[in-house]
């Protein structure tokens, strides 16, 4: 990189050329990156606990609506508890994991 003003090379992270003491505007500063806090790493945890259980609702609710049409049970009492299921394994972490996000920022 070279000083705007006076052309002198410069190190990559000089902010200041050497030589006459310019500020370097596009100088790359030398930072480091800050860890995430727990709570966004919790929220990414709960959000991956929240979507594996979705290929298993997928099969249930194949399942239980296969079951409910072979013994002539109504298509709500197959719902119920395919909606109870949904809630209780996805539902929660899902909720936990917007409410660790909402909070981390």
């Amino acid at each position: 990189m070279q000083c705007i003003n006076c052309g002198q090379l410069l190190p990559e992270y000089n902010q200041y050329c050497p030589k006459c003491g310019k500020y370097q505007p596009l100088a790359k500063t030398n930072t480091t990156k800050t860890t995430r806090p727990i709570l966004a790493n919790l929220s990414i945890i709960f959000l991956l606990i929240g979507i594996m259980p979705i290929p298993l609702m997928l099969i249930g609710v194949v399942a239980l609506i296969f079951i409910g049409i072979i013994s002539d049970v109504s298509l709500m009492e197959v719902l119920i508890p395919i909606i109870k299921f949904i809630f209780i394994t996805s539902g929660l972490p899902l909720l936990l994991a917007l409410i660790f996000k909402l909070i981390s920022k």
